[in-house]
C-alpha cells in the first residue's frame, strides 16, 4: 500500500510538473508574439510620421518655394545621417544637392511663386518628391 502511495504521489507531481511547463510555453509563445506586433505598430507609425513630412503636401497648390526649402533640408540631413536617399526637385532640378547659397538664390528667384507637388510611389518611404509651379 506505501508503494501504491508513492507512485501516485510521483505521478501527480510529475502530471504538475507538465502542466506548469506547458502554462510556461503558452505563455512566453502569447507574450513573445504580442512583442512582435507592437514592434510591428510602433515601425508603421514611425513610418507615417516621416511620410507625413511630405505627404502633407499632396493636395495642395499654394506650396510656397521657403516650405520647399525647408523641407529641402531637412532631407538632406535626413540622407546625410542614412543610407536611404530621397529626391526634391523644382521642376527638373535636384534640389537637395544645392548649397544654401543656391537654395537662397532659389528663393529670390522665385518669391511670390506657388507650387503642387508630386510625390512619386513609395512602398515604405517617400523616395522622390516633385514640385512643379501652378
Amino acid at each position: 500500500m506505501e508503494n501504491a502511495t508513492k507512485a501516485l504521489l510521483m505521478a501527480g507531481g510529475v502530471l504538475i510538473a507538465i502542466l506548469i511547463i506547458s502554462i510556461a510555453v503558452f505563455l512566453f509563445t502569447t507574450y513573445g508574439s504580442l512583442g512582435q506586433s507592437y514592434e510591428q505598430t510602433l515601425s508603421k507609425t514611425e513610418i507615417q510620421k516621416f511620410n507625413g513630412n511630405f505627404t502633407k503636401f499632396e493636395g495642395r497648390e499654394d506650396i510656397s518655394i521657403q516650405e520647399i526649402v525647408t523641407l529641402t533640408n531637412f532631407v538632406r540631413d535626413y540622407n546625410i545621417e542614412t543610407d536611404e536617399k530621397i529626391e526634391i526637385k523644382l521642376g527638373g532640378e535636384n534640389l537637395e544637392k544645392e548649397t544654401s547659397d543656391e537654395l537662397a538664390g532659389k528663393v529670390k528667384d522665385n518669391m511670390g511663386k506657388t507650387y503642387k507637388a508630386i510625390i512619386s510611389s513609395y512602398s515604405r518611404l517617400v523616395e522622390k518628391i516633385t514640385f512643379m509651379e501652378t
